[in-house]
Order: C-alpha cells, then sequence, then structure tokens
C-alpha cells in the first residue's frame, strides 16, 4: 500500500504586499483535505490495448479529496471522459 506523506504550504500577502508563509493547518481549512492525483491506465491494461493496436489514453491529473469515512471512490465524468473510462 503507497504510503501518502504530505506538507502542505502556502503564501499570502502581508498588508504591506510581502509575501508570506502560511500555516499548514491554514492552508487546509482553505483547499479542504484533497492531494494532487494523476489518473490513468494501469501498465498491465496499457499494454493489452498496445498489442491490440488501440491507442493508450493520457493520464488525467487532478483534485482527490481525502475522506476516511467513504466506502465508495467516485469520479469526477470530466476526468473518465478525458481518459476514456466507462464506468
Amino acid at each position: 500500500m503507497p504510503i501518502l506523506h504530505l506538507q502542505l504550504n502556502g503564501t499570502g500577502k502581508a498588508p504591506d504586499g510581502t509575501d508570506i508563509q502560511i500555516p499548514p493547518s491554514f492552508v487546509m481549512m482553505e483547499r479542504g483535505p484533497v492531494v494532487q492525483v494523476n489518473i490513468g491506465l494501469a501498465q498491465v491494461f496499457a499494454d493489452q490495448l498496445t498489442q491490440v493496436g488501440q491507442a493508450v489514453p493520457a493520464a488525467a491529473d487532478g483534485l482527490a479529496l481525502i475522506d476516511t469515512g467513504a466506502s465508495s471512490t467516485l469520479f469526477y465524468n470530466g476526468i473518465t471522459g478525458a481518459i476514456t473510462l466507462s464506468l
């Protein structure tokens, strides 16, 4: 199982216009519990498509919501269409 190690960071503007670091807890409150993801076909499936002469769809980047209480995984339709997944 992959282990995610993530340190949220962000910058903002001070009243004088200079850039300042924003504490990770404030970044989490602003953005929510999300991580950057790259969704694509597993290599074994990509190999099968290549063997039959079909193009392998490009992976799609996006944000994933971390929901520790979830019992299922949902995808935004734009992502599944971008990588030609049929769900």
